[in-house]
């Protein structure tokens, strides 16, 4: 029966490559060109069936040799016979589906193969175009089936980020189809259609999936050219996207190629690794034109994260693509990584010169810890992830070291001085501990060294700044002939506290952030300056006449000065000469 696609077939897809039927010289049968209807080329199969088909002539039984003629002639019978049979089988039932073609295809090339082409010509023309107009149908199924799943396969690939649907966007029944449909056009001699049709509808669906993922295609020139705000956007677009690529959408990928083309790993291999190819290398272009961007220090956190992303991923390489492939993208990925590796080394020679160049003249209120010591420790934090920047931290550190120390010459207050010293050094120690390859790096002998310069600080402070008041409680020149001097004993209290009020002033707005610092200070402090004023109390206070004489001159009781020196380094202004009620 004729079909209506008999009547209309599919027009023939650019992709395909011409296949015109072979010629022999022989007086040539209609032109299949110029009668496409199915119905009358069978009858003509009939007709030239009939024609040669024709009964010998009959001899009377006898034993003779074989005749080779007339064993020749019986193998072309027996091969009509399977010809006609198989055209009356295409009569009898006409195929209705694209399984059915499938299998009407193979048949077709059954026949062929065993079909003497020089006497089957004209015939062998008819199946050719036939073959060529179903090829065409199946190439536009295979087509539409991995389109109509486009879709499907963008919003699969965001809700299972885990991986675990094999084929992502597909069902199992539309996977069985388009193994069918890319079998019969493999059978029917028409690979390389099949594969070209299958690669660009699978490129196209990848890239869309990778745009709804928020993966935009940008050249070198325009990354170079682009604000650090939006690049740094899409930098961890980047990051997040490579994983998923290499964890679901690869993966995936694979397993779709080897299930549509489960008769032949090395076809799925190879469609899979130039697909899977083709994404990586768009990918592996962004970080390299990252890695070529403007440097700054700024973006050296960022460079870091594409850094990590691609030791991740090619770890993650191990046994994904083809052998071939797989070497491919992991040399490119390990020349990108070195790309960066050498960006972010020229960030911190940038790094140094600026340290060495920032020798500012604006000092930190209250002696605090320095912004840029903060912001260069918890840079080298960060960068001490990349082994090959801890080879530069050893430098910064001593040129931070440098710069600290002209900056401490700034204030005009030695003991300030020394307390921004503190305040510095311990930040450093506790960030360099706290980061395992850092202080591996500095090694002990660093750290105990900078130890002891911080207890060198502490020392210093306490002469400087107690060690003064401390002199106002000495006995030299208060006792003459075994007798107190009263004018100079009044002299001696009166100097304590003016000094200890303008020391608590100053020093109750200086900072010590730390609280271990800050404690250590105070307890230090007061183990001094207390023990030597109630011992001093002890002995003179008795020279006072009791009331408005001692209340003048014994401003503080011990229990005060406690009090007031537990008030210092908050960073905040307290009224000084309160008493311990």
């Amino acid at each position: 029966m004729e079909t209506e696609k008999d009547k209309h077939p599919p027009e023939k897809s650019s992709s395909f490559v011409s296949r015109d039927p072979i010629q022999e010289n022989h007086e040539p049968g209609p032109d299949p060109k110029t009668n496409l209807d199915p119905d009358q080329d069978r009858h003509q199969n009939h007709d030239i069936e009939n024609s040669t088909r024709s009964e010998p002539p009959t001899e009377p039984e006898t034993e003779t040799e074989p005749n080779p003629e007339a064993t020749e002639e019986e193998e072309e019978n027996k091969e009509e016979e399977e010809e006609t049979d198989a055209t009356n089988a295409e009569e009898s039932h006409p195929p209705t589906n694209f399984n059915e073609v499938c299998e009407e295809i193979d048949r077709f090339i059954s026949v062929l193969s065993r079909a003497k082409e020089s006497k089957y010509a004209p015939s062998i023309n008819r199946v050719g175009g036939i073959l060529q107009r179903a090829m065409s149908y199946l190439e536009d199924e295979l087509r539409s089936l991995l389109n109509d799943s486009k879709t499907e396969l963008a919003s699969s690939e965001e809700s299972n980020s885990t991986g675990e649907n094999s084929c992502p966007g597909y069902s199992e029944e539309v996977v069985l189809n388009l193994n069918k449909l890319a079998t019969g056009m493999i059978n029917g001699g028409y690979e390389t259609e099949c594969f070209h049709a299958y690669i660009i509808a699978r490129r196209s669906i990848l890239e869309a999936t990778l745009h709804k993922l928020g993966f935009e295609k940008f050249s070198i020139y325009d990354i170079q050219k682009m604000q650090w705000e939006p690049l740094e956007r899409e930098i961890v677009a980047w990051n997040k996207m490579f994983k998923q690529c290499v964890n679901v959408l690869f993966t995936g990928e694979k397993k779709l190629s080897a299930a549509v083309f489960s008769g032949n790993s090395s076809v799925a291999d190879c469609i899979f690794g130039s697909l899977s190819r083709s994404i990586a290398v768009e990918l592996l272009n962004f970080a390299e034109a990252v890695a070529m961007s403007k440097r700054s220090s700024e973006k050296l956190f960022k460079f870091l994260d594409v850094y990590e992303t691609l030791r991740d991923v090619i770890l993650a390489m191990d046994d994904l693509f083809p052998e071939e492939i797989e070497n491919e993208v992991k040399s490119e990925a390990s020349i990108t990584r070195t790309r960066l590796g050498e960006a972010m080394t020229c960030i911190f020679c940038e790094l140094k010169n600026s340290v060495k160049a920032d020798m500012g003249k604006t000092i930190v209120p209250g002696g605090a810890v320095h912004p840029l010591t903060r912001y260069i420790l918890n840079y080298l934090k960060s960068a001490s992830k990349f082994k090959e920047t801890l080879e530069q931290i050893n430098k910064v550190m001593d040129l931070l070291g440098t710069n600290l120390e002209t900056r401490s010459k700034l204030y005009k207050d030695t003991s300030l001085s020394l307390i921004f010293m503190m305040n510095n050094g311990r930040y450093i120690l506790q960030k360099i501990r706290g980061s395992g390859e850092i202080n591996e790096l500095m090694g002990d002998t660093w750290l105990r060294k900078r130890s002891s310069d911080l207890r060198q600080y502490h020392k210093n402070y306490q002469r400087e700044t107690w060690g003064r008041l401390l002199s106002c409680l000495s006995h030299e020149g208060l006792i003459v002939h075994g007798k107190v001097l009263k004018p100079e004993l009044k002299e001696k209290f009166k100097s304590f506290n003016a000094m200890f009020d303008e020391i608590h002033k100053m020093q109750s707005v200086w900072v010590v952030s730390d609280k271990q610092l800050q404690s250590e200070l105070r307890v230090s402090i007061s183990s001094v300056v207390i023990p030597a004023y109630r011992s001093f109390l002890a002995r003179f206070s008795q020279n006072f006449t009791t009331g408005r004489q001692t209340e003048k001159y014994i401003k503080y009781q011990p229990e005060d000065i406690e009090t007031s020196i537990d008030e210092l380094f908050d960073g905040n202004a307290t009224p000084t000469g309160r008493k311990k009620p």
